[in-house]
């Protein structure tokens, strides 16, 4: 835009405009002036590239729904407390925990600091009694029934739960003094979907018991007729009955109809097209497959009426132990392990799968694979 002042204009007056009209624009975002022959040259609008401009990234359901919050701030958002070097028990089963996980474990320094965290916060100190399967109901009905403490917090699959809860050996949750429910580590609809049917919150998951292994995912084969139907439009079920070759593994039972069967070795081999697993399973496929590998989320249902969890039974879960010795500290240990845990588990996943995904396009899906507990079961075959 170019600025002419006129000769009839008075020189006060010129000088007036100009200031009104440098306001005006420096308003607008633009800075400075300049003449018609200094206008960019249309070449200068050419250098500039698709890449150079920003679109934004449109969030996912997940990320709507849940802001990013920072474990540190979010323990210090509990009450503090002083327990004088208690012994804060866990029992788990051998084998498989979150909270102690094992040394080799991707998770296993983050879960160390995060523990560290909880100890210094309380000034406990966390120990893990694990325990095998056959004697592990016993041990815990037999202190029960003497009367005895045996454990702060209990760290077991879900499939405990219908017996613990029969035979009394649980605690609801929502009645313990400073247990805040509505908290971002505490998923309200995981958590309400595992309590269906009691009268309570007896089974509590959080973010410390997150096991990324367990998340569902569909791979492919990108050398086969239909991987670039796939990669065009996303998987669904009608693509599956399209090909017919989709072999599953680890998926919830109500949709274990919508696949035709569970031989993965076919896959394995090269002679199906897609292979529906846990996303653990990539460590062996991209060691031994002679051809490429692609992967993607299973389709999410926006109603969750239509959504069929993870398989529920093998879900680590939190119980509140009858006889635990403090109500207080195992209600504000519980939080903490959680808010401490925020996000960590799935940060320590991304990294460590990385390593394995053979695109860029594997590589984005990881975010939706490690933040969906459920997919959508409104499809059937």
């Amino acid at each position: 835009m170019a600025v002419r002042i006129l000769k009839s204009v008075p020189r006060w007056a010129a000088a007036l405009c100009l200031i009104i009209s440098s306001i005006l624009m420096s308003s607008c975002g633009v800075v400075g002036f300049y003449d018609v022959d200094d206008r960019p040259s249309e070449q200068t609008f050419e250098s500039i590239s698709v890449k150079d401009v920003n679109i934004p990234r449109v969030p996912t359901a997940k990320e709507e729904k849940e802001p990013e919050y920072d474990p540190d701030d979010l323990l210090d958002e509990l009450p503090i407390d002083n327990f004088d070097e208690m012994y804060f028990t866990v029992i788990t089963l051998s084998g498989k925990n979150a909270i102690f996980p094992e040394e080799t474990s991707y998770i296993a320094s983050s879960s160390y600091e995060r523990n560290q965290k909880v100890e210094e916060k309380y000034n406990i100190k966390l120990y893990e009694k694990a325990m095998d399967e056959p004697a592990l109901l016993k041990y815990i009905e037999s202190s029960d029934l003497a009367g005895e403490y045996y454990a702060d917090l209990l760290d077991l699959p879900y499939s405990y739960m219908p017996l613990l809860y029969e035979k009394g050996l649980i605690q609801n949750f929502r009645t313990k003094p400073f247990f805040v429910e509505e908290r971002p580590y505490f998923d309200s609809e995981v958590n309400g979907k595992l309590n269906e049917g009691y009268n309570g919150l007896y089974a509590l998951y959080c973010d410390a018991l997150y096991s990324p292994d367990d998340m569902c995912c569909l791979f492919y084969n990108k050398t086969l007729e239909g991987a670039s139907e796939l990669e065009a439009g996303g998987f669904d079920f009608a693509i599956a009955q399209k090909y017919g070759l989709v072999s599953a593994v680890a998926l919830p039972e109500s949709l274990r109809g919508a696949v035709t069967g569970e031989d993965t070795d076919l896959f394995r081999q090269g002679g199906a097209l897609m292979l529906i697993d846990k996303i653990s399973a990539i460590e062996e496929l991209s060691a031994k497959m002679s051809f490429g590998v692609g992967g993607m989320a299973l389709p999410l249902s926006s109603d969750p009426e239509e959504r069929a969890y993870i398989p529920v039974s093998e879900l680590q879960v939190f119980f509140y132990p009858t006889n635990a010795a403090f109500d207080k500290c195992t209600s504000l240990v519980a939080s903490a392990l959680g808010a401490a845990g925020y996000g960590e588990n799935v940060k320590a996943a991304k990294e460590h799968y990385l390593s394995y995904v053979q695109d860029n396009a594997f590589a984005l899906m990881l975010d939706r694979i490690f933040s969906d507990f459920y997919i959508d079961s409104s499809t059937r075959l």
